[in-house]
């Protein structure tokens, strides 16, 4: 009898954990089943086993201590379970054997609901896990500090550099995830992460620090001190299309992207294998710096922990990110870095490199081997690959108005490699008719050369709040991210229309107002007035719609501002516009609007606190649209100051 109900109970228990796990491709073999008196459970030898019949992780054993009368009144289980000696070396966690030798488990589960609690050496893991009709939801909480994660991790720490930081101030995170039952590429996932009070025990890092690093690593047989390239040689194309091809959120993530964990984690559901990491460029910095290139979960957590180190507690700026990874990375058997890869492919210094060029290039950083050997056998494949790539991102880099349609159209299908390689003839790229998308009208031939439009971009990547709540989906609006690529879109399309145009802001971090305005008014001297500013924002207040301000009473940018909200009311004329007066624009005594030298035009552009306006302006269709209504009725501004004169 005895023997009968210690199997049930251990059937029971791995159908439970099986059925709970199941999602993720895992299994749990219980060898045996002890009784310690009347409310203890022993399981002895357990196996956590995945879906190629491969052991995961082993556990010495699992007492557990039954809460009877929680079971009985509605869990199939409830208590707490001590895991002695947790032990893997299964290849997607670790490169070597990873050791937990004490956890404690409290939990409850039933077929709809499972509550597990784990605390192991200073840390605790609190995730509530719901069967629902259409989806399973997992709702997680971590607390540690950085004492705990070194000792956690012990010998599988790859990053020595760290490991003799101290610190017991705790670090939470939350994280919810969302998995479709009938798809499981439907995956939603966000997280937050709370350490305001961190710190670290004498902190030495920074950007020099990480140059020694680098240095040290690599030493002089890969590339010597003058082959470095500082940020300011690389071309701004071939920045641009690093971005857009590896890392496309790079500018507003803090060194994890969590839509790129969106989609990586609906990948690895869906081939139940860990294939897909999403990796952003500071983590790929990371990887090479301080890692290495081992596919585990381990080395996944420590990558994270050192990129959010860098960028959001050391404050590695951006460019410094994007200069170390370029400089250190490989594109071909032993050359490394982009002078010796720019000498390498083109025999030309990096800052010559053309835009075809440029996406070459970065076609080459996910395969360089690959690459390398295709192109000695000049492959018809790789045609066929570099031609679509090229293509694609071409398109992506035109569409985010990082170049312009003279230079999308210009990108040549001979790519003039140094030899042994010589010249690679791609299928001829498809050429956009610019005379399509520019409909002549009756302000095109107005003379602009003598004149300027000032763009302010506005707030900073770190400027308190700005930006729009977490939306179900995980994504959020940052408005510096928002104003600078409404600037630029708008600067293109001047551009092809031969307008002048000046951009206030060139750094991601907020310039404080009295700096703008210096700047601005150094432009609208050089210009001898002859100048408009238009300070581009998101508004916010939980309304819809769209705005625009000149300064309290009557004022020169009053007519400026009115065929701005005409040409709006006649875009976007699904929306509400917010008009006030003869004018239609609003009257306020923004300092940007009242202490510059020029006529001066403060446009918000939808509300990004209400999700129908922030889903609209993070769209491209929103943000192409909002570009192209200011060039329109910018043309038609600097056409009435031309007849008028009224500068």
């Amino acid at each position: 009898m005895l023997r009968y109900i210690k199997t049930i109970i251990s059937s029971r228990f791995q159908s439970l954990f099986s059925r709970l796990f199941g999602r993720f491709g895992l299994s749990v073999s219980i060898n045996d089943t002890y009784f310690v008196g009347l409310r203890k459970l022993m399981f002895c030898d357990v196996k956590v086993i995945d879906y190629e019949h491969k052991t995961v992780a082993k556990i010495e054993s699992i007492l557990y201590k039954i809460y009877p009368w929680q079971s009985l009144s509605g869990w199939w289980l409830a208590g707490d379970m001590t895991i002695t000696c947790f032990c893997t070396d299964h290849k997607a966690i670790t490169n070597k054997t990873f050791t937990l030798p004490n956890i404690v488990v409290t939990l409850g589960i039933n077929r709809k609901r499972a509550t597990i609690l784990i605390e192991t050496n200073g840390l605790s893991f609190l995730s509530n896990v719901s069967n629902k009709k259409d989806q399973i939801e997992v709702l997680s909480e971590l607390s540690l500090n950085w004492n705990s994660y070194i000792s956690i991790m012990g010998d599988n720490l790859i990053c020595t550099h760290f490991k003799d930081f101290s610190s017991s101030t705790p670090v939470s995170a939350n994280a919810i995830l969302r998995i479709a039952k009938a798809n499981p590429k439907q995956v939603w996932f966000n997280a937050s992460i709370k350490s305001d009070e961190f710190e670290l025990s004498n902190p030495l890092i920074d950007k020099q620090f990480l140059l020694n690093t680098l240095f040290s690593k690599f030493g002089s047989s890969y590339f010597s001190l003058e082959d470095y390239t500082p940020y300011e040689k690389i071309p701004e194309h071939l920045i641009n299309a690093i971005i857009c091809t590896e890392d496309p959120n790079f500018l507003t993530h803090k060194g994890i992207d969590i839509y790129g964990i969106n989609l990586a984690i609906a990948a690895n559901l869906k081939s139940k294998k860990f294939e897909k990491g999403a990796s952003t460029i500071t983590m790929q910095l990371v990887r090479n710096l301080f890692l290495n290139h081992n596919k585990n979960i381990l080395r996944k957590i420590e990558e994270g922990v050192v990129s959010l180190l860098l960028e959001n507690y050391f404050k590695i700026e951006k460019k410094d990110i994007i200069e170390l990874y370029l400089n250190l990375i490989e594109f071909a058997p032993n050359v490394y870095g982009l002078h010796n890869a720019s000498r390498f492919y083109f025999d030309k210094p990096c800052h010559e490199l053309s835009l075809s060029e440029s996406l070459v290039l970065t076609y080459i950083i996910p395969r360089p081997k690959h690459f390398y050997d295709a192109l000695l056998q000049k492959k018809e494949q790789l045609q066929n690959n570099l031609h679509q790539h090229i293509r694609q991102y071409a398109s992506v880099m035109l569409r985010k108005w990082l170049i312009s349609y003279n230079e999308h159209n210009n990108i040549s299908n001979k790519i003039s490699f140094s030899a042994p390689f010589d010249v690679l003839t791609l299928p001829d790229f498809k050429k956009i008719d610019i005379n399509i998308l520019d409909i002549q009208d009756e302000y095109n031939n107005v003379g602009f050369a003598s004149a300027a439009i000032i763009l302010d971009n506005g707030h900073g990547n770190d400027t308190l709040g700005k930006r729009s709540p977490v939306w179900d989906d995980g994504t959020q609006l940052l408005e510096y991210e928002f104003n600078r690529d409404i600037v630029k879109r708008i600067a293109a399309g001047l551009q092809q229309k031969n307008i002048r145009c000046k951009i206030l802001v060139s750094e991601l971090e907020d310039i404080g107002l009295e700096e703008r305005c210096k700047r601005a008014n150094i432009i609208a001297n050089e210009y001898k007035g002859k100048a408009i500013l238009i300070s581009i924002h998101a508004n916010g207040g939980e309304r819809s719609g769209w705005e625009c301000f000149t300064s309290a009473g009557k004022t020169d940018a009053d007519d400026y501002a009115k065929i701005l909200c005409e040409q709006f009311r006649a875009d976007f004329g699904e929306w509400i516009m917010r008009f006030s007066g003869p004018y239609l624009c609003r009257k306020e005594n923004f300092h940007i609007l009242k202490n510059v030298n020029c006529p001066a035009i403060l446009s918000e552009n939808f509300f990004m606190d209400t999700e129908k306006d922030c889903r609209f302006i993070m769209s491209e269709n929103g943000r192409e649209r909002i570009a192209t209504a200011h060039v329109k009725a910018i043309k038609r501004m600097l056409h009435l100051m031309s007849s008028t004169s009224k500068v």
